[in-house]
């Protein structure tokens, strides 16, 4: 939850260019509301600027986070995804999260399947 809300935090400076270095609180019993502010503060700067290039990211990084704490319980949800959606993932994944990691240069790729 603290790691999702820090992103939302981060991407809410980012959406409405005003750099923000969001903190959890200290206790895990406060964690839970400070996410939800978090969550809703978002929403509100997504809704300012809906054209912002963070809307589909965070839609895909927060896919991929529900799908994996899904996946912890004991009966698992269902879930599905529309190709499209997974597709968007994907580009996601190689074209901005590969290359500012592991040390890839800005126009590397994941070779095709």
């Amino acid at each position: 939850m603290a790691h999702i809300a820090s992103v939302h935090g981060a991407a809410i400076g980012l959406v409405l260019d005003r750099p923000l270095s969001p903190t959890p609180p200290p206790d895990w019993e406060d964690v839970l509301g400070w996410w939800d502010g978090q969550r809703l503060a978002l929403r509100e700067a997504l809704i300012r600027n809906p054209g912002s290039p963070w809307t589909g990211r965070l839609a895909h990084a927060t896919a991929i986070h529900r799908l994996d704490a899904e996946s912890a319980l004991a009966q698992p949800v269902p879930t599905r995804l529309s190709p499209e959606f997974a597709r968007g993932a994907a580009e996601m994944v190689c074209g901005v999260l590969l290359p500012g990691s592991a040390g890839c240069g800005s126009g590397d790729r994941l070779p095709a399947p």
